[in-house]
């Protein structure tokens, strides 16, 4: 009889302990960081505009992009917050902005919100990415308020976010359909931006300023 009760007592203990033993929350190690990029000289050359929407552009040879503050750093804990990593436009007013098509390591689609240079019709999307697993990654969208970018899931969490995981920022250039052909330099003509956090946790890592020379040829 005293068998039978320890082993339903141990079970009792097993189904109320298990769910948060199992439940984690990853976030950003610093509550409240920013990031500035800065970008070296880029050369885009012969650059056509697309009949509709938005194409993807490159510059030539190799680009740079090094954040100020190179030490976005992701951990873990037991807790109830996930691990899904997420993003927002911080541009005030009107959510109708121009935005890309984007599509995740899970072929689901997105918007990345695109950013206007001095040059019409050439803009830019800024991604944020997980050096431990590069599909852990998504572009700040068009909307103003958190949006799930991409979620390892509890399988990968450790691999990807736990023990001080290092993320890395990119620019990814576009040119779209009101492109008329303009050559000579641009730069960014945007002062705010958009932010990253983890599982709606109150972390977060804002990106600011985008300094970058580039030439159409």
């Amino acid at each position: 009889m005293k068998t039978n009760l320890l082993l339903a007592l141990t079970a009792l203990l097993l189904s109320v302990c298990a769910p948060a033993n199992a439940a984690t929350e990853c976030y950003f190690e610093k509550t409240h960081d920013a990031v500035d990029l800065n970008i070296n000289n880029l050369v885009f050359q012969n650059v056509v505009a697309p009949k509709s929407g938005y194409t993807v552009i490159k510059p030539t040879g190799s680009m740079s992009i090094t954040p100020t503050d190179d030490n976005i750093t992701s951990n873990c804990d037991l807790g109830q917050g996930g691990q899904a990593l997420r993003g927002k436009n911080n541009r005030a007013g009107s959510t109708d902005y121009k935005y890309a098509t984007v599509t995740d390591a899970n072929g689901n689609s997105h918007q990345a919100v695109l950013y206007s240079t001095t040059a019409p019709g050439i803009y830019y999307a800024i991604k944020i990415t997980n050096d431990a697993c590069a599909d852990n990654s998504g572009f700040i969208p068009a909307n103003n308020s958190y949006l799930n970018l991409y979620d390892v899931g509890d399988s990968r969490e450790k691999q990807c976010m736990n023990g001080v995981k290092h993320f890395t920022f990119g620019v990814q250039f576009y040119v779209g359909s009101d492109y008329k052909g303009a050559k000579g330099t641009f730069k960014s003509n945007e002062v705010v931006h958009g932010s990253f956090n983890i599982s709606g946790a109150v972390d977060e890592v804002t990106v600011k300023t985008v300094i970058f020379t580039a030439t159409l040829k």
